[in-house]
């Protein structure tokens, strides 16, 4: 049985831009699927790098002040200005420390994830490795039968001992099925809650950047409408 692809960082940039230039929304169960299949660690940590190309701060805001404005309203422009500063600042310090904290939290979930996966790998080994020493044990236990009975009949005891042998290992190979499927379940179960707590994370982010996006558009709007008076004036 065969481990998860690991795919590149290269890999899973150009996945994701491809899923940004046709409009969808870029997320680690789009990444998996567009990649078809692929360690969840190993596309959250890329996915996280890729996000980080992306980011851009937003450039700094210069109005400058008309020779021809009157002093009431430079007061008044400068109160709204600096109103709208320390509601910009409020804000920004608040969707970081949101957005600080959802980090944390994906980056838990993103340890659960692959503490889940090096168990299923491990169970799955564990499987495999059973199955081949049976396997093994099958054949052996054909040849001694075999060569037994060509040179000794008398030898039924030692056939019936591997017999016995042949059904202790199939006794313990369908424990060891029943036991990893009993643990598939359950880190089924806990990678559903998991993906479903990183999707609530992710949408908590969206709604972060969001609020930052109408205020930058409401100061876009209140100097639209400085300007509109500086050029009454």
């Amino acid at each position: 049985m065969g481990r998860k692809a690991l795919h590149t960082q290269e890999q899973v940039f150009d996945a994701a831009d491809q899923l940004a230039a046709a409009g969808k929304e870029v997320t680690p169960t789009a990444l998996r699927e567009a990649l078809g299949g692929g360690s969840l660690t190993t596309i959250y940590r890329h996915l996280e790098a890729w996000e980080d190309t992306r980011k851009s701060l937003p450039a700094p805001v210069s109005i400058p002040m008309p020779d021809a404005v009157k002093l009431a309203f430079n007061q008044t422009w400068q109160t709204a200005a600096n109103e709208a500063g320390k509601e910009i600042t409020a804000i920004r310090e608040k969707a970081d420390t949101e957005i600080k904290a959802a980090n944390r939290r994906l980056e838990e979930a993103v340890a659960a994830i692959a503490q889940l996966e090096n168990e299923q790998q491990a169970d799955a080994d564990r499987l495999e490795a059973l199955e081949t020493t049976l396997a093994g044990e099958r054949e052996g236990s054909h040849r001694a039968v075999a060569d037994a009975a060509a040179r000794h009949a008398g030898l039924s005891a030692t056939v019936e001992q591997m017999s016995f042998q042949i059904e202790g290992l199939k006794g313990e190979l369908a424990a060891a099925r029943s036991e990893a499927a009993v643990e598939r379940k359950r880190h089924a179960a806990e990678l559903s809650e998991t993906r479903n707590e990183i999707r609530t994370l992710s949408e908590k982010l969206g709604k972060a950047h969001g609020t930052v996006d109408v205020l930058r558009a409401q100061v876009a709007e209140q100097q639209a409408t400085i300007r509109n008076l500086s050029e009454r004036k």
